[in-house]
């Protein structure tokens, strides 16, 4: 065969394959999805019991310290004397007189310690001088929900601010909620959404907590279905989010998108958007606690999710891209 021949054909291979590349990326995500909106209760654990704070207890003998400095805050309490624990009542439950054989989990590394319980002047109970706490709980905002009942809200990871751990928390469930108001921004923290939810609500549950969003399943769902976007078919101009300010049924309201980012690795900070309308400014103030995960809508199709609010500035924020979100939840 003509070399030369052999050379362009291996051009036009290439190119095929190079088009074939692009097209890909650009629609590798793209689908079409219940759209978000709905706020939700959502509580995550770390599979086991969160120190918040070691304390003295105060016996007829005086102030006793079990701890002696032996556990931290943030420290994950996973069982005593062999015994898994995950609620304050199976802590109560596990600690009596004798000495107590505690694990913990400790920035990834398992770690082992006896401590001897003291006996609580006021309750006559053995305590470790521990406090704790189950879970982490608060509102967020779904952002899409698949034919399969899988959906993913907030755009973020759920963190704990009073002990700093982040990761350590990825499983629990999600409930109905209702939004009782919002609370306006001030120079000294952005607002917030002011919720309410039952834990006898169950309406799903919190299979990943990363820092692209939650993702889990819903046991049922109903709203209109949209197509999502390529992060090319982004464009700076109006846009609306779909999200929640009283009661339980979302509604649209206008936002200008002032910038996009290029991205070709995932991230939450896609682009930066503002609101521009005149009733959601006069509820909110912008952009509030518990918005996150609230879907962007661009020329009839959802292209992100409300992530941060800019400091300062309450009426702008970032939002992710929903093809982020997509391939998360995959």
């Amino acid at each position: 065969m003509n070399t030369k021949i052999v050379k362009i054909s291996f051009v036009i291979t290439m190119l095929i394959i190079a088009l074939a590349v692009l097209c890909g990326s650009s629609i590798a995500y793209a689908e079409t999805v219940m759209i978000g909106g709905k706020p939700v209760g959502i509580t995550v654990g770390a599979k086991g019991l969160v120190v918040i704070e070691t304390t003295k207890v105060i016996t007829d003998e005086g102030a006793k310290d079990p701890c002696g400095g032996k556990l931290l805050k943030g420290d994950i309490l996973k069982s005593v004397n062999e015994k898994e624990v995950y609620t304050v009542s199976d802590l109560r439950k596990t600690v009596k007189e004798e000495k107590c054989f505690v694990t913990v989990e400790r920035k990834g590394e398992t770690l082992n310690f006896e401590l001897t319980p003291a006996l609580e002047a006021l309750t006559k109970e053995y305590k470790l001088g521990l406090y704790v706490k189950e879970e982490v709980s608060g509102i967020g905002t779904i952002s899409f929900v698949k034919k399969d009942g899988t959906y993913g809200a907030l755009g973020h990871r759920i963190s704990d601010p009073e002990t700093g751990l982040t990761f350590e928390y990825q499983t629990g469930n999600i409930y109905d909620a209702e939004v009782s108001g919002a609370k306006m921004g001030d120079k000294s923290a952005p607002g917030e959404l002011k919720g309410r939810f039952n834990k006898a609500d169950k309406i799903g549950t919190v299979e990943k907590n990363t820092p692209f969003g939650i993702y889990g399943k819903i046991d049922s769902y109903d709203a209109k279905t949209f197509e999502t976007a390529s992060i090319d078919e982004v464009k700076i101009g109006k846009a609306q989010i779909y999200t929640t300010v009283k009661g339980d049924k979302p509604e649209f309201y206008d936002v200008n998108v002032l910038r996009t980012f290029k991205q070709s690795d995932i991230s939450e900070k896609g682009m930066i958007i503002q609101v521009t309308d005149k009733d959601l400014l006069a509820k909110t103030g912008g952009i509030v606690q518990g918005m996150s995960g609230s879907p962007i809508v661009q020329n009839g199709k959802i292209i992100g999710a409300v992530t941060h609010v800019f400091n300062g500035d309450y009426t702008k924020g970032y939002a992710i891209y929903i093809p982020w979100m997509l391939k998360s939840a995959a």
